[in-house]
């Protein structure tokens, strides 16, 4: 993503500067994405908190392992997206309630 800013005015003329900003998810930041984008491996990461948003651009995922992290919540959307994931770890963590529809969209899921 690149954000442009420019002023004008007093003794400017005129002045453009560009910034580019790299915007990666999760795996990608924690390099915990597989080669083939399809497994996602944050399990003993000691992640204590996700937002939304942290699995975009991850639509090819099957595996997502977040076990044995410090996770107590998760936000309603944050597996937007997410709909060909088959296998989602979520053990050992402190998660004391969900979202009521945290897992609509994730009709892959097996047990």
């Amino acid at each position: 993503m690149t954000l442009s800013h420019s002023a004008s005015g007093g003794d400017y003329g005129s002045v453009t500067a560009n910034l580019h900003i790299n915007v990666q998810n999760i795996c990608e930041r924690m390099d915990a994405l597989s080669s083939n984008g399809k497994t996602c491996n944050l399990s003993s990461k000691k992640i204590t908190s996700l937002n939304s948003g942290d699995f975009d651009g991850l639509s090819n995922l099957q595996k997502l392992y977040l076990n044995n992290n410090k996770l107590s919540g998760l936000p309603e959307d944050v597996f937007n997206g997410l709909s060909k994931l088959r296998n989602l770890r979520l053990s050992n963590n402190d998660l004391s309630s969900l979202p009521e529809d945290i897992f609509a969209g994730l009709s892959k899921l097996q047990n």
